[in-house]
């Protein structure tokens, strides 16, 4: 960014106008599809950072670039489809459902991600059954799509109906055993059972340390606080908010040992 800034300044140049004069003097020259390409190409690298900020958790600034997007062209399904997920964690639920189900209308060909997403405003409501249904139909349309496996797992967690969470998992550890959340879930589902140490065992495992730490830690913190061990518990919410700040379930945690 300062090297293009020196550029800028150095030949009076604003770089952010060599896309449209570009698309501009190839659509002069009747050469409507290398233009529509750059552009597409353009739309697709900050289509690409949107996401990237979504999934670093910067909702806000996700949400403020699928904005911008939505403003050049209301009809971009990444963008709206971003927006709604933003809204979720906004709690805005009424606003996301609506973007959401029009969506499934729109966009036929990714209707499971969008099953999916309303299954988790279901999930996030309470309303596990139905969230169930949505993530069953998710797959149905897509059937190796691992999220509402997992989405699955955890909503009979919450119902405490074990075996169904565990089907869940095997499902979800058929498409990839490695996946840091699928592993989580596992270890959850074991202190439910009450097998802590079994749990503390499998988040020990290095390459998914590597991937989402905070909520290894976290986990972890869980675990040995189910066995007892206030001091190991507290140290891993530590670490948690150590490495992600935003880890606010590791945060409450600490802060209820804190206050004991």
């Amino acid at each position: 960014e300062k090297n293009l800034l020196r550029l800028i300044e150095k030949n009076d140049l604003n770089y952010m106008r060599l896309v449209p004069v570009a698309v501009h003097i190839l659509t002069l020259n009747g050469k409507i599809d290398k233009a529509m390409q750059i552009r597409a190409e353009l739309t697709a690298t900050i289509t690409s950072s949107m996401w990237d900020m979504y999934n670093h958790r910067e909702y806000e600034e996700a949400n403020d670039v699928a904005e911008q997007l939505i403003k050049i062209d209301n009809q971009n399904v990444e963008a709206r489809y971003v927006k709604a997920l933003c809204l979720t964690r906004f709690d805005e639920d009424k606003e996301a459902e609506a973007i959401l189900s029009d969506l499934l209308n729109e966009d036929v060909d990714n209707v499971a991600r969008y099953y999916y997403a309303l299954g988790r405003l279901q999930k996030k409501q309470g309303k596990y059954d139905k969230a169930i249904e949505l993530y069953k139909t998710a797959i149905l349309h897509r059937r190796r799509y691992l999220s509402p496996y997992r989405e699955l797992a955890e909503c009979y967690i919450l119902m405490d109906d074990i075996n169904e969470a565990k089907n869940a998992i095997v499902k979800a550890k058929e498409i990839d055993e490695s996946n840091v959340f699928v592993i989580l879930l596992e270890a959850r589902m074991l202190q439910k059972e009450d097998c802590a140490d079994k749990a503390i065992q499998l988040l020990e495992n290095q390459s998914i340390f590597e991937k989402e730490p905070a909520q290894i830690f976290f986990r972890k913190g869980r675990a040995f606080d189910q066995l007892g061990e206030k001091d190991k518990a507290k140290e891993c919410y530590i670490q948690a908010l150590n490495y992600d700040k935003k880890t606010y379930d590791a945060k409450l945690c600490l802060l209820n040992h804190l206050n004991f």
